[in-house]
């Protein structure tokens, strides 16, 4: 059926998504002309399943299989038209090209004001991904819940796709969060909030939501682990905080919820990375240098 696909037209380009779907459907034989967007490299996918929990031999069996893979990767992906990754290292490791991931949403929103009574905290993800309930999780118990001890007058939103109730009983137990699930004008979320927090302790790619908060005009609290996958041209404490453990999280979002100045300051050196770096136009022509 691919073969048949591929022979009724003459094309330059074969472009898709994930390098083992592209084997499965037969496009290997075509790898002259075949683009991937690996998005995620699938060494990540056996490195996502190690939990806190995982038995020693679970650990090395999976940490081996992600070497195994990696090896094979990048032999495989040199002979390919062209393969690019979401994670700059990640993009090294396996030969292909960097191309960051770019917001879906467009245009901005005026500055967070601080003067309004409550405060509010804005979590914006797939609620549905392990890593995501995690982080979300850790966060509540570990970094909202003292934040709120000294500051009661936070409320946090939570915002985006879930199909376990029981997980949204558990983060509406906290006082002051309400977990929206999806909504139609994410936009509006991001203008009603004050800071955006991004509490990811596993994560393969930049994460996208993060870049959206930084374009919407908002400053942003993440962890060691994400902003790793993150790193240029960002900067930690010029263009977002960054918590290196439960206590600094609390300490940089109090700062972020009490100081306006700082908080727009953050905001908006964040709004001029993401202008520069990570827009439409960047990511176009990354494609076609790379193609051309």
């Amino acid at each position: 059926m691919v073969d048949d696909a591929v022979g009724r037209g003459s094309y330059d380009l074969i472009v898709t998504r994930y390098f083992p779907r592209a084997v499965l459907c037969g496009l290997w034989k075509y790898r002259d002309k075949l683009v991937i967007d690996c998005d995620d490299a699938l060494p990540f996918f056996f490195l996502n399943q190690i939990f806190p929990s995982s038995v020693l031999t679970t650990r090395v069996r999976l940490h081996l299989a992600a070497y195994k893979i990696k090896r094979q990767t990048r032999r495989t992906l040199k002979q390919m038209r062209a393969a690019f990754f979401a994670n700059e290292a990640t993009a090294k490791e396996c030969r292909g090209v960097f191309l960051p991931n770019i917001p879906f949403y467009t245009g901005s929103c005026p500055d967070a004001d601080l003067s309004v009574p409550i405060k509010r905290i804005l979590f914006v993800g797939q609620l549905d991904y392990l890593p995501n309930k995690e982080g979300l999780t850790h966060f509540l118990e570990k970094v909202y819940t003292p934040l709120r001890e000294r500051l009661p007058n936070v409320e946090m939103h939570v915002v985006g796709q879930i199909t376990d109730d029981a997980w949204r009983q558990i983060w509406e137990n906290y006082k002051g969060v309400t977990v929206t699930g999806f909504v139609d004008d994410l936009k509006r979320e991001y203008e009603q909030s004050h800071v955006v927090v991004a509490p990811v302790y596993r994560c393969g790619a930049t994460n996208i939501k993060l870049l959206e908060a930084m374009s919407m005009n908002r400053a942003c609290v993440t962890t060691q682990e994400a902003f790793d996958k993150m790193r240029k041209p960002f900067e930690k404490g010029r263009d977002l905080y960054v918590a290196a453990n439960d206590d600094e999280f609390v300490e940089e979002l109090a700062a972020l919820l009490t100081d306006e100045k700082e908080n727009q300051r953050i905001a908006g050196n964040a709004k001029s990375i993401m202008n520069q770096y990570y827009s439409f136009d960047a990511f176009c022509n990354i494609v076609k240098s790379t193609i051309e």
